[in-house]
């Protein structure tokens, strides 16, 4: 009786704004002591959003001077939500899933991290490449007693102990965590 007519019609979405990233774990530069990190970074995009097949994470390791060069993993994908919305993904990849190129961590190993990501927009943005560094610490800082000598007993209410605290990685002892216990007796 009556006639159905159908319209097609084509939105073009002009977005010209790159992925970002956020929310990396751990942090750049930093050690760890976890010979099997996990690796934390959140890729988001306000626009035509992430384009899961084109997030690359890559990995290298430094081991005694000697350079891996960067090899490509297989992340896990987590959506991530802004107001309800989906606008990207938490990427994540555990060292130790890929045994032929990642070797056992023992301490002293230095991990390069680069991840790149582009949008869904027929420009496919690039999100500038986010490059890091962890370091693998095992190792326990050294605490050496500087004064008093060895087997002085104390003997004022007012004497000092001074203590030096070394790491085999420099500067990286967190001093807010030093503390003493006294013994008497």
């Amino acid at each position: 009786n009556g006639s159905v007519s159908t319209t097609t019609k084509t939105i073009t979405f002009n977005d010209n704004i790159a992925p970002v990233s956020s929310n990396q774990l751990p942090v750049a530069e930093n050690y760890t002591s976890d010979t099997t990190p996990t690796i934390y970074i959140n890729i988001t995009d306000t626009g035509s959003n992430v384009n899961t097949s084109l997030i690359v994470m890559e990995f290298a390791h430094d081991q005694g001077g000697i350079f891996s060069g960067f090899f490509n993993v297989t992340e896990t994908l987590t959506v991530v939500y802004l107001g309800g919305e989906r606008n990207g993904y938490q990427v994540k990849y555990t060292w130790g899933t890929d045994p032929l190129n990642e070797p056992s961590l023992a301490g002293g190993e230095n991990i390069s991290i680069r991840v790149n990501a582009r949008d869904y927009s027929s420009s496919m943005n690039a999100m500038s490449q986010v490059k890091f560094n962890i370091t693998i610490d095992t190792a326990a800082p050294n605490v050496t007693v500087v004064v008093p000598a060895l087997a002085v007993n104390l003997t004022g209410e007012n004497d000092n102990i001074t203590v030096q605290v070394t790491d085999q990685w420099g500067n990286t002892v967190n001093t807010s965590d030093i503390y003493g216990a006294l013994k008497s007796g």
